[in-house]
């Protein structure tokens, strides 16, 4: 398989063979025949050249060259059992690039990117039986760039989750990690755990649903037993799947669910890797749109510390099946978070230039983000009608919905004091002025544009009930 773009979207590609049977797509056999015709005529005979990509091929054939699908060594994969289809593009963060083989990935690192957790969970879970997988750390990413300050720049955290968590691996409720300084976390409760790791090490990660009224997690570090890191109530879970999943920092990292010819370490007898299990046992992560038709995105629209952000968390968190993606500034500050504590409190640099570099990760993933089929929430002030056209002509031929939060100025105000208070956050007398002064040029409605956009008014968390405003026009693509 191979990548579109910056985030985990997977689709067929040029591998060495398919990674699934009988795959490989009619425009590689079509360049395949092309390929072998030019060999044959440069050779003056049949079958005297080798194509580039050769044709997929059978089980004993992956096995002999090694290749997915087969066995031919410790990089082979096993030649029995169905390979799963390709993950779902809304499985990763955007910043997350998943490599060809998918079954290894690494993060965006580049300024302000290396900053960032970057999280990716796996198509499938489970929830019966025992079950397992490895992680192997294959490089830590040199990131100069990062002040020497910086507290642990190359960190991986590994565990399980449920379908409907974040990819904050271990910062919520049934979010389960094992990370490299030596801790265990869930909802953002980290206690010390078995041993620190780094690059080349190999973790086991095992869930064990057989042990009576309780789920086991336990780790393994280079074949060596950590010990029974999580006890968790069945009840508590309610017959839902745990997902494999992992959270890296400025690291690339490997998989192995099963696919390859021989594990790195023996893993305890009686534990089946995921991939392994019959697919009637595994359990199918949430599939995201199908098309951009089906992608919706809400285009947040109101003065600073009006509440946009805690609508669109809000809304995210009442509407988990479309597994909304908040892009905002407030998101890529929490994706900075050092031991599940923000920024702000472990930053000894200047926080402008850091709220900068925030800003520049923003654009960049709002460029990916139109390449994607998922749904957004764009968590920004879009209060200029050049600024709202400017980031919505991407989006063409999504769901473009704008959200409009008015609060009363009493609460507006209310609010601008408790967040300056929270996040240290101070935006000038001025630039709120000059946002609330601003007034779009009239049109002849005659000539206005009829766009696909639903605006909504909200006086979210008003003390007072306020009469519907007149809504502003939206000159999106205008």
């Amino acid at each position: 398989g191979g990548e579109e773009g910056d985030g985990g979207h997977f689709e067929p590609g040029p591998a060495a063979g398919p990674p699934w049977p009988g795959g490989g797509g009619a425009e590689r056999r079509r360049r395949h025949g092309r390929e072998a015709a030019a060999g044959q005529r440069a050779q003056g005979g049949a079958g005297a050249a080798r194509p580039r990509h050769p044709r997929p091929q059978s089980g004993a054939g992956r096995a002999a060259a090694g290749g997915p699908g087969g066995g031919g060594g410790p990089e082979g994969a096993r030649s029995g059992g169905a390979f799963p289809p390709p993950p779902p593009p809304d499985n990763c963060d955007l910043h997350f690039k998943v490599a060809r083989d998918r079954y290894s990935g690494y993060p965006l690192t580049i300024e302000g990117f290396a900053y960032l957790w970057s999280g990716a969970r796996a198509t499938y879970g489970a929830r019966q039986g025992r079950v397992c997988y490895e992680m192997k750390v294959n490089e830590e990413i040199s990131v100069k760039h990062l002040p020497a300050t910086e507290p642990d720049p190359h960190v991986v955290r590994v565990g399980w989750s449920l379908d409907s968590c974040s990819t904050q691996l271990g910062e919520e409720p049934f979010s389960y990690g094992y990370g490299g300084t030596g801790k265990k976390s869930t909802n953002c409760k980290f206690e010390n755990y078995g041993e620190t790791f780094a690059e080349n090490d190999v973790i086991a990660c095992l869930v064990d649903f057989e042990c009576g009224e309780e789920v086991e997690m336990s780790f393994m570090k280079n074949g060596k037993w950590l010990g029974v890191a999580y006890r968790v109530r069945k009840e508590a879970l309610g017959g839902r799947a745990l997902f494999p999943h992992v959270l890296v920092k400025n690291c690339a990292i490997e998989f192995n669910f099963g696919q390859r010819d021989a594990t790195y370490f023996a893993v305890p007898p009686g534990f089946t890797f995921i991939q392994h299990l019959p697919v009637a046992e595994r359990v199918r992560g949430t599939l995201g749109p199908k098309s951009k038709a089906e992608c919706e995105i809400l285009m947040m629209v109101g003065l600073p510390a009006a509440g946009k952000t805690t609508w669109a968390v809000k809304h995210a968190a009442a509407n988990p099946s479309k597994k909304y993606n908040i892009l905002g500034t407030n998101a890529i500050m929490d994706k900075m978070r050092v031991m599940g504590l923000r920024r702000q409190r472990n930053y000894a640099g200047r926080w402008d230039v850091l709220i900068q570099q925030a800003t520049q990760c923003l654009n960049r993933l709002i460029q990916i983000a139109a390449r994607k089929k998922r749904n957004y929430i764009l968590d920004q002030t879009n209060v200029y009608g050049s600024a709202q056209r400017r980031k919505m002509r991407p989006f063409e031929g999504f769901q473009r919905k704008a959200i409009v939060i008015c609060p009363t100025d009493e609460d507006l105000r209310d609010r601008t004091i408790k967040r300056t208070d929270e996040e240290g956050k101070d935006v000038p007398d001025h630039a709120v002025l000059e946002m609330k002064g601003f007034s779009p040029k009239k049109k002849n409605p005659e000539q206005a544009p009829r766009l696909p956009l639903i605006p909504f008014c909200f006086n979210f968390w008003g003390k007072k009930p306020l009469r519907a405003p007149k809504l502003p026009h939206f000159p999106f693509l205008s």
